[in-house]
């Protein structure tokens, strides 16, 4: 839902499931009644990111199949109308709200105009454009390109940009000449130049209300990514402001800015967490902790006058409740709970699982135990996507469904997971056998203590995971009795083919590091289980989008044609108009319900 407060306290605005709740829509809510108002877009169309230009207005993009961004929209809360101000068949993104230009936000539009990318500032009084009306009217709405000294965009595939206090984009992240780099302007007029910092190490945070100087995190030959006070002049780290010294401080951490003052952090340790440096958010969360014991109380959003402030709070075992905190009148309110057809008394406990690998490394994963019968349970691993992502010991919605089945539910951060560390997350990300040797260990080790059948066993997800649960398969065969795999990965030849063929030249790059196919044909043929499917002695799940852009369908089509071949028994779950997963409501639960039969049959 990921509600968002007006500037003057009076309105949160959000996401939110409309109607039959197979679509998206805008949620708006009268803080001072407690009461919502929604808003549809279209069908087929979900409402993707949410910001206020101003007390008034609520801007807007939308997303077809989370994916295809189609022009920028705003909602004027008093008088509950949408416009277009940008048309519809344009991708724009929001860099920066401007809440101190309330006339204004700041966007990047990639592809518009004859394919010109530009920066721009889009004025939120501005009426409705479509392409073909774009170009002479593009003055009249649009103001400041930003395009520096050059008069056009910088060159490359531009992958971010920063905003300084003022709402000049200063710093772009791009891809340029098979190198990966952050590039600097020292004001709007002056001409871009190289930074020295590494964006594969390094992540800009923003800039600090002191000139030349801007926030970092990294590792700084540290054990862990921590977060820095980096002096632009001096190409240099001044100071550390905060690190953890077993998780890493990541780029997809909350940044608490207040008039340009950084006054707190949250990051995910095992589940978020708040750090304040300014002393009244101290004393405001030990506040709200004291008031809601027993759950992760996230503050992170607030009016503009520091009276009122929002919260999410949660737990292993209860989903997102959305809190407001009054100052004034001391008084802590339920705006809404993020999933209100839950009863909460279904939902399972999580524990936090820690372990060794034989070579010495200390992984974390989560144990979530059935609240009906009795060890030895039927087990499920769950295996993240990435592998550079992770999972936290929160609240997550497919491990309550397969615990509300009866399953223990583990989830394992193998080695390459990011978030813990430079000898576990950044030495072997490209270390992927080695990582299905950590899920096999995890999974022997709950089955070991008898708390899982180990006769019961199976692992499943998608993406990375998808590839890992085939894996699962393909290595150990005699470990599961069956694996469920959604949008995975089976060919990694053919996936860096697809990534260059798609002019995806960053994430090629990225997965070339694992070697030239041409070159290390052993080794390819080693990590891709479509080679191997003749080990399977198991049933298998193959489900994927039929318009996945980021993992071809053709991966688990080939794989089908391989189960068929070798006699494996498998069952399939193919749909039209679904990308790299399932996000119509109706594909997604007709998908669960089939995988909650299939465990059934085989489990």
């Amino acid at each position: 839902m990921n509600l968002t407060m007006s500037p003057d306290g009076k309105y949160v605005a959000g996401r939110a499931p409309i109607g039959d709740g197979n679509e998206i829509g805008l949620l708006l809510i009268d803080l001072e009644k407690m009461k919502p108002y929604s808003f549809k877009w279209s069908d087929g169309y979900d409402v993707d990111r949410v910001v206020w230009g101003n007390n008034e207005t609520i801007v807007f993009i939308v997303s077809k199949w989370n994916t295809y961004a189609a022009g920028l929209h705003k909602l004027d809360r008093n008088k509950r109308k949408i416009d277009t101000l940008i048309g519809e068949d344009a991708a724009v993104r929001i860099v920066d709200p401007l809440i101190e230009d309330p006339k204004n936000v700041l966007v990047w539009m990639p592809e518009i105009i004859g394919g010109k990318p530009r920066i721009a500032r889009v004025k939120l009084k501005g009426s409705a454009m479509l392409r073909e009306a774009m170009e002479e009217r593009l003055a009249d709405t649009i103001q400041n390109p930003l395009l520096g000294s050059a008069g056009k965009t910088p060159d490359g595939d531009l992958w971010g940009w920063t905003t300084d206090g003022t709402g000049q984009a200063r710093i772009v992240k791009r891809f340029l000449n098979d190198k990966y780099e952050y590039i600097y302007r020292e004001t709007e007029k002056s001409p871009w130049s190289p930074m020295e910092i590494d964006p594969e190490l390094w992540y800009v945070v923003g800039f600090s209300h002191e000139e030349g100087l801007i926030y970092v995190s990294g590792y700084d030959d540290k054990d862990t990514i921590g977060l820095y006070l980096y002096d632009l002049n001096e190409n240099r780290i001044v100071e550390e402001i905060f690190r953890d010294p077993y998780y890493d401080y990541l780029e997809t951490a909350h940044h608490h800015f207040h008039k340009g003052s950084l006054i707190g952090i949250a990051y995910d340790k095992a589940v978020p967490t708040n750090v304040w440096f300014a002393p009244e958010m101290q004393n405001i969360q030990k506040m709200v902790d004291q008031a809601i014991p027993g759950k992760a109380n996230i503050i992170y959003d607030w009016s503009a006058d520091f009276s009122r402030f929002l919260i999410y709070s949660h737990s292993d075992s209860l989903p997102i409740d959305y809190i407001l905190l009054d100052l004034e009148t001391k008084q802590l309110r339920q705006i809404t709970p993020s999933r209100p057809w839950l009863d909460n008394s279904q939902m399972s406990r999580t524990q936090v699982l820690r372990y060794k690998t034989p070579d010495g490394l200390t992984l974390e994963g989560y144990l979530t135990l059935p609240k009906e019968g009795k060890a030895p349970y039927p087990m499920v691993c769950l295996v993240h996507g990435g592998p550079s992502a992770r999972d936290t010991g929160t609240f997550d919605s497919e491990t309550q469904f397969l615990a509300n089945r009866g399953y223990a539910v583990l989830r394992v951060n193998f080695r390459g997971s990011s978030g813990f560390g430079k000898k576990v997350s950044l030495e072997p990300q490209f270390d992927i056998l080695k990582m299905q040797e950590d899920i096999a260990q995890a999974v022997n080790l709950v089955a070991d203590k008898g708390i899982a059948d180990r006769n019961r066993l199976a692992i499943m997800r998608a993406s990375f995971g998808g590839y890992s649960a085939l894996c699962g398969a393909t290595m150990y065969p005699d470990l599961y009795r069956c694996a469920i795999t959604i949008v995975g990965v089976f060919d990694w030849e053919l996936l860096l083919k697809n990534k260059k063929r798609k002019d995806q030249d960053y994430a090629h790059h990225v997965w070339s590091e694992l070697g030239d196919p041409k070159e290390a044909k052993e080794r390819f043929e080693a990590i891709s289980p479509i080679n191997h499917v003749d080990k399977i002695k198991i049933p298998i799940y193959v489900a994927h989008g039929k318009s996945d852009s980021n993992v071809s369908v053709q991966q688990s089509k080939r794989l089908v044609r391989e189960l068929k071949k070798h006699d494996v028994p498998h069952q399939t779950f193919f749909r039209e108009w679904e990308g790299h997963g399932f996000f119509d409501q109706r594909n997604s639960f007709a998908l669960y319900r089939e995988i909650e039969r299939f465990l059934a049959e085989h489990l």
